[in-house]
């Protein structure tokens, strides 16, 4: 996934992303940030259980950059 910027967030915008997750196992998700050039700011890799994650990131007032993940999303 990649967290662009086609018009300026606010300062401290907040992004919520849920993902409904497979029960396949090792498949991996990365975050990246296109203003930082595709630096990676965080991943995940599935496992059997089929739970969904909800990952969250915060905009600092230049780019994206991860604040937290709950997995399994309703935990």
């Amino acid at each position: 996934m990649i967290l662009g910027t086609a018009a300026i967030p606010a300062n401290a915008a907040i992004i919520v992303h849920r993902v409904e997750l497979p029960t396949t196992a090792d498949i991996t998700i990365e975050w990246r940030n296109a203003t930082a050039g595709g630096t990676r700011e965080t991943y995940l890799t599935t496992d059997t259980s089929g739970n969904d994650a909800v990952a969250e990131f915060y905009f600092n007032g230049t780019a994206w950059k991860f604040l937290k993940f709950t997995y399994p999303a309703n935990a």
